[in-house]
């Protein structure tokens, strides 16, 4: 006698194994696609520090009140972030002891409802 369909045990053999195989697997998944999250988010922040370290070597000028008062202050907070991360993303530049000839900074770069930062140095001459 030919067997041309699958009994029902085979197929609730195959659905557990399949059950098995997926309750293994999902955990994995979404652990990576958590970590490829922060990944992003880290790669983002590290730029918009890199963008405030161009906008104030670029326009030193503009920035002079700024630093001034970085020199009486230790922490000043930087708000002139563009426009897409402004509601996302905090920055405050921190003085690192700033010389006669240059000003030596720290860019913090902060997740608003979080707590991951990126920290980024950065030497300026004085003017």
């Amino acid at each position: 006698m030919k067997r041309k369909a699958y009994s029902l045990v085979e197929i609730l053999v195959g659905l557990f194994i399949l059950g098995l195989i997926t309750t293994t697997v999902m955990p994995i998944i979404h652990t990576s696609f958590n970590s490829l999250c922060r990944a992003g988010e880290k790669m983002e922040m590290l730029h918009l520090a890199e963008e405030v370290a161009e906008n104030l070597r670029g326009k030193l000028e503009n920035y002079q009140a700024l630093l001034e008062e970085l020199e009486e202050k230790e922490k000043v907070t930087f708000t002139d972030l563009s426009e897409k991360y402004r509601e996302k993303y905090g920055c405050q530049l921190i003085d690192m002891g700033s010389s006669d000839k240059f000003w030596k900074l720290k860019i913090l770069v902060d997740k608003r409802k979080g707590s991951s930062y990126v920290e980024l140095e950065l030497k300026l001459p004085k003017t």
